[in-house]
């Protein structure tokens, strides 16, 4: 799952490692986007553990704010390859609404990312998706956040 060289890298360096691959719908985004997190503290003794996953309550006919849609997690928003047909093994723009394919608009990717409704990208509308395709799952990076800094309380109330 982790390359050796990179684990070897980050523990010859005195890090503790932690990883996992965690999703964006285990933190109730409607869509997949599998990411390796890694985690590493210089003090070896402290320990953690990655959140527990969330229901999902939030799925793509809310991202759509419709009565149906084809997929209740939405595909992995990516930087490229837009313009895939519906059909298209690639395509991960294009969803079936209510009976007609629509594109996701950017409103729909930051919702899909976690980002707030009034974040503005001040690029164009072809930049603003390449960056919310490099993006992180917002909801994934806050629960593993918490959990490291709680793990670090701990370490220096103990």
């Amino acid at each position: 799952m982790i390359d050796k060289v990179i684990e070897r890298v980050i523990k010859d360096l005195g890090y503790s490692l932690h990883y996992k691959i965690v999703r964006a719908s285990d933190f109730n985004l409607p869509q997949h986007r599998p990411r390796v997190f890694m985690v590493g503290f210089k003090d070896k003794g402290i320990m953690f553990n990655f959140p527990t996953p969330e229901p999902l309550t939030f799925k793509m006919k809310d991202i759509f704010n419709a009565e149906d849609v084809n997929k209740e997690i939405g595909f992995t928003l990516r930087v490229g390859g837009r313009g895939s047909n519906i059909n298209d093994r690639r395509n991960w723009e294009f969803y079936m609404v209510n009976g007609e394919v629509k594109r996701i608009s950017i409103m729909e990717a930051k919702k899909m990312q976690g980002f707030p409704d009034d974040y503005i990208f001040p690029v164009s509308e072809i930049q603003a998706m390449k960056q919310l395709g490099n993006s992180v799952a917002i909801n994934a990076v806050q629960a593993v956040a918490q959990n490291m800094v709680r793990n670090l309380c701990m370490e220096v109330l103990n």
